[in-house]
């Protein structure tokens, strides 16, 4: 318990130091800058955007979180394909949206 109350107190520090992201009251602070997505929130703070690029109905799609990614898959699972843009993507990822993919072409093809 006493480590907990150390690092409270530590934590409180941090937040008088607005130029370092902190979480507080349900999302994420940067300066003036607040997100419920900490990977925004960090591509601010070091001044660098990712990029995930998939197509979609012969389009380019380009995201800048992995969790946008999820929700389009959610929604684009038959036609979103990021072959082309692997390098995007980490295996770990890649093998993901598989798996999502086929969990939400299981259930369609039960339930439609």
């Amino acid at each position: 318990m006493k480590e907990r109350y150390k690092q409270m107190q530590k934590a409180d520090k941090w937040y008088k130091d607005k130029t370092i992201p902190y979480y507080k009251d349900n999302k994420w602070i940067l300066n003036n800058l607040s997100d419920t997505n900490l990977e925004k929130l960090i591509q601010d703070y070091v001044g660098m955007n990712l990029q995930y690029h998939y197509s979609y109905n012969n389009e380019i799609i380009i995201r800048n979180t992995f969790e946008e990614i999820l929700k389009d898959m959610l929604t684009r699972y038959k036609e979103l394909d990021i072959s082309g843009f692997e390098n995007d993507y980490n295996n770990q990822q890649i093998e993901w949206l598989q798996k999502i993919k086929e969990r939400l072409e299981e259930y369609y093809a039960k339930n439609l």
